[in-house]
Order: C-alpha cells, then structure tokens, then sequence
C-alpha cells in the first residue's frame, strides 16, 4: 500500500513538473526567448523529467523484485538496506516535492509580475502611440513651418533684391550729386577764371595803351633789344681741328626769346678771309639750347667752328710767331625769334655782333685775361690740351664762365668808387687758382 501511494506521489510530481515547465517555457518566450527555442527548452525538461520518473519505477520494480526473490534468503539485513535505500528516495523524492513546490510558488510571483509588466508594457504601448500622435502632430507642424520658412526666404530674397536695387539707385544718386556738384564748382572755377581773364585783360590792355609805344621798335626788329655782351674763347683744338666760342647774350625786350640751333650758320674769319667750313650751334647737356628767354635774362650760345688742316696749321704759325691773330665773329647768322608775341607779329631777325665781342684771340683760348694779358700759365694750357676732349671741354668752360665772371666785376669795379679794390677781389681768385 505504501508503494503504490508512493508511485502515485511520483506521477503527479511528473504531472506537476511537466505543467511548471510549460508555465515556464511561456515565461520565457514572454521575456523575449523565441518560441522555438522556449518549446526546446521545455521538451528537455519534460524529457528529463520523465526519465527521473522512469528510473524511479525502474528502481521500485527492482526493489520490488529482489524482494520477492530474496526475501527468505537475504534475511532482515538485506531488507533494511533495501529499506534505507527506499527511504533515501523517498527523501529525495519529497526533496524534490519541496524545490517543485517553491518553483510553483516562484512561478506565481513570475506570473504575477509578468501581469504586472503586461501592464506596464500596454500602458507604455498607450503612451507610445499618444507619443507618436504628437509626433505626427509635431511632424505636420514642422512642414508648415518649413513651408512659412521658405516662404519667408523667399519674400526676405524679393526684399532683399529690391533693397540693393534701392542702394545701387541711391549709390548713383550720389554719383550723379557729387558730379553735379564738381561741375558746379568746376563752372564757378571757370566763372572766377574768365573774371580774372577779364579783368586781366582790361588790366593788360590798359598797360598795352602805353606800351605800345615802346613796343613798336621791337617789333620792327627784335634783334636791336638783344645785346651780345661777351664773346668767351672757349677751346681752340688744333689736332681735331676746332674752336669753340661762347656768346653771352642778354634780353632787353619785353619778349621772351629763342635762338634754334638748326638756324645757326655762319663762318668765323681770319685775317685772310671767311673760313671753308660753316660753323654750327654746340648743344649738349652742358650747352643746353636757348628757350623761353625772359626780359633782362641772360643765356649762353656755344658755336662751334670746324678748321681745315691749312687753317690749322696757319692758327698754329700765329700762336708761334706770337702775332695778333683773332677770330672775326661778324660773318654768324644766329637768328632770334619770339616766343610770346601772339597776337602780335615780331618777326625773327639775325643776333647783332658789335664791333667791342666780334673779335676773340688766338691768345686767349685755354686762359683767362685781364686787360690783354694772359694770365693762365702755358704748362698748365699744355696740361689740359693733353686730356681727352670731354673732359678738355668742360674745364675750358669753367674758365670761360670764370672769365665772364671776371669781367662782370671789373664792370662793377669801373661804376664803383673804389675801382681797384673790386678790380683786385676779381682777380685773386684765378691767379691764386693758377
């Protein structure tokens, strides 16, 4: 009898196992296990379970068995173990009844979680589709928005637009304004401009009414209002054959002055006659041309006459012997014209050589003199005859321009008081320099 109650206990505790494996395997594909693998996992515990149970009526029939057969033969010992043994699997078995019981218990509170996260899981679905109906909501909103932004995009790109318009409108505006406004001023310079011209005018014709008078003889010849007042010897080369003079001219006319080198033609003469070349104006940067001459202003013709051998070597006998020989300056046609004449007509005219600057001295190329006596020593004259033609050039026009300075002070010395006072000043200089 106690056997067979034992075999019952055992059947429902397979029973029993076999339902909390199913609560189980649904626990567990409710916690997010796939189906399949909760079914799986369940078929093993229902598989281990029955073959516990098996084993367990294997062990009962056995002991059943053994006790039949042996039940004379073994005597009370064997039944004790066999009694022992039952007992250790009763034990195990209710053992088991105990863990089966709690994990049922454990199943109820898994259970009634499980309900309560149900719950919870719809509750969050509820919110989760109320969320989702704002975020529709939300979504809508955003398009509109979007929408009014591109529209305000636009309407800002059309205002914009029309704004720089507005600006490049106002910008040539002001052009025009500034514009405007220097013509304004540019007609008020002009205004002032032509007053002043008027008045100018009125001015010069009032000056004109009385000097016109004065005028007049210049007009018929310009050439008598312009004064030779020195006539430098500036070189005498006799190997490159030759000689270069300086003419100081100063304006006395009420004109400005002229001279155009291409014009100047001309020989330079000897006592023996006109030479064979024509003489040409000198113009570098140290003999500049003659322009823009203002009145009671003074300026400088270089004129350069070239020599045949004979007349070089003729020049060169004069110098030896110690003879007076000169350059007559008579025969040169320097024309001087007007510059500012308009609108009156002055026409040009040959510069006047007096008979006190027509003559320069063989004597006195490459030295300075003072009342006809060279004052230059010959060796020095040598030395400077030596160097190159340049350079020759430019020191005989130092001197040249030393002589004229000397003899502007002895000017100066003849209308002062003390006339040999000044007269020696003048000199000191160069015969000190020599």
């Amino acid at each position: 009898m106690a056997l067979g109650d034992h075999i019952k206990n055992v059947i429902y505790g397979t029973i029993a196992t076999t339902l909390s494996a199913g609560v189980i395997a649904v626990i567990l594909w409710l916690k997010g296990l796939p189906l399949h693998r909760a079914l799986l996992v369940t078929a093993g515990f229902i598989l281990a379970v029955s073959i516990a149970a098996y084993l367990i009526s294997v062990i009962i029939e056995n002991v059943r068995k053994s006790k039949t057969i042996t039940q004379d033969s073994d005597g009370s010992q064997e039944k004790h173990k066999q009694l022992e043994a039952l007992s250790l699997i009763e034990s195990k078995l209710l053992t088991s009844d105990h863990k089966l019981t709690t994990r049922n218990a454990e199943f109820d509170a898994l259970e009634s979680k499980h309900k309560l996260l149900r719950t919870q899981i719809n509750n969050l679905k509820e919110e989760l589709a109320t969320a989702n109906s704002a975020n529709i909501n939300l979504n809508k909103e955003l398009a509109r928005q979007k929408s009014l932004k591109d529209d305000l995009d636009q309407s800002y790109g059309a205002e914009r637009q029309a704004a720089i318009r507005i600006k490049t409108l106002i910008e040539q505006c002001e052009k025009q304004i500034e514009k405007l406004n220097q013509e304004r001023l540019a007609a008020a310079s002009n205004l002032q401009g032509v007053e002043s011209d008027r008045n100018n005018f009125r001015a010069w014709y009032y000056e004109l009414a009385w000097l016109n008078p004065a005028i007049e003889p210049q007009k018929k010849d310009i050439s008598n209002f312009v004064k030779v007042i020195a006539a430098r010897p500036c070189l005498l080369n006799l190997k490159e054959r030759v000689a270069v003079v300086d003419l100081v001219i100063r304006n006395d006319s009420f004109f400005d002055l002229a001279i155009k080198p291409d014009d100047v033609g001309g020989r330079f003469a000897t006592k023996k006659g006109l030479l064979h070349d024509p003489a040409k104006a000198l113009i570098d940067l140290n003999h500049p041309a003659v322009e823009k001459l203002k009145p009671r202003e003074e300026a400088t013709v270089t004129v350069i006459q070239p020599l045949l051998r004979s007349e070089a070597e003729e020049i060169e006998d004069a110098i030896s012997e110690g003879n007076d020989g000169r350059f007559w300056l008579g025969n040169l046609n320097i024309p001087v014209s007007v510059q500012n004449a308009k609108p009156l007509q002055v026409d040009s005219k040959p510069l006047r050589i007096d008979s006190n600057v027509e003559h320069v001295y063989f004597r006195e190329f490459g030295g300075l003199t003072f009342d006809g006596e060279l004052i230059t020593p010959q060796d020095l004259v040598r030395d400077i005859d030596a160097l190159p033609f340049p350079e020759r050039l430019r020191i005989y026009q130092e001197m040249s321009n030393a002589y004229g300075e000397s003899l502007w002070r002895l000017n100066e010395a003849r209308q002062s008081e003390d006339r040999e006072e000044i007269g020696n000043e003048a000199i000191k200089p160069h015969t000190n320099s020599a």
